[in-house]
């Protein structure tokens, strides 16, 4: 018979430790799937020339230029570059 595991002490995602990560390599391109229902947008980044390879988002905003400025701010790109870059589809 199975044993009930109670944690003495709940978890809490402020005990958790901080990263903070350095990329290097090119961005190829950067695709952002609209879903309106949701209300959501998952933005996939394809990355050449470094160890990472790709780097998936999900923003809680359907909005082009709120978009572009998440990803400006994510990943510290010109907004030139991102409108540059980004293709969309979107889902109604």
């Amino acid at each position: 018979m199975g044993q009930i595991y109670e944690p003495t002490k709940p978890l809490s995602a402020r005990t958790l430790p901080q990263i903070s990560l350095s990329l290097s390599g090119t961005v190829a391109s950067i695709d952002a799937e609209i879903d309106h229902d949701a209300g959501t947008t998952e933005v996939d980044v394809q990355i050449i020339g470094g160890p990472l390879k790709e780097l998936d988002f999900e923003y809680p905003l359907i909005e082009f230029a709120a978009i572009e400025e998440a990803i400006v701010q994510e990943l510290e790109l010109s907004p030139e570059f991102v409108r540059s870059m980004i293709r969309y589809r979107i889902d109604y």
